[in-house]
């Protein structure tokens, strides 16, 4: 681990926290029991649902302490999946300050392909809005979680 060096470190109770950075952003870890960067490190990885991800943080922390090539990760999220996302918490935003739909919809699709007449209720930018609505209102209540899990155990969404 001689070879880390942090962009952040504090002290705490438990052990000293660092921040790291890497060709995929920063890394967090914790330093336990008087450890330092100078000596042999173990990494502690709980058996638990969250375990493949878990693993690939640490095979990612092993990369840059033995100062390897970052691999690219295989669970990013696609930038159509990120655009989707985006919608989606803006649709929830919008909803929860009280927009209707069809607001909601003018502000994500532009007015011109909104309806302003009957034709409305069958639209399916109407259809569309009220999934986008649903799934930010399920991410905001602990969906979300399924982000940061491992490509082979989250939900589809």
């Amino acid at each position: 681990m001689s070879r880390l060096s942090p962009a952040y470190a504090q002290r705490g109770v438990e052990g000293e926290y660092w921040l790291v950075n890497d060709a995929q952003g920063r890394l967090r870890l914790m330093l336990i029991d008087g450890a330092t960067a100078s000596e042999p490190a173990a990494v502690i990885v709980p058996l638990d649902a969250n375990f493949p991800a878990r693993a690939a943080a640490a095979a990612r922390l092993w990369r840059v302490a033995m100062s390897r090539p970052s691999r690219r990760s295989c669970d990013s999220i696609s930038s159509q999946k990120r655009q989707r996302l985006a919608l989606i918490l803006r649709a929830l935003d919008a909803h929860q300050c009280g927009e209707t739909y069809r607001d909601i919809a003018r502000a994500l699709f532009g007015a011109t392909r909104v309806p302003a007449d009957s034709a409305w209720k069958t639209h399916d930018l109407r259809d569309r809005t009220i999934r986008l609505v649903r799934t930010g209102v399920r991410l905001m209540r602990g969906g979300y979680l399924d982000l940061l899990r491992h490509p082979q155990h989250r939900n589809a969404s």
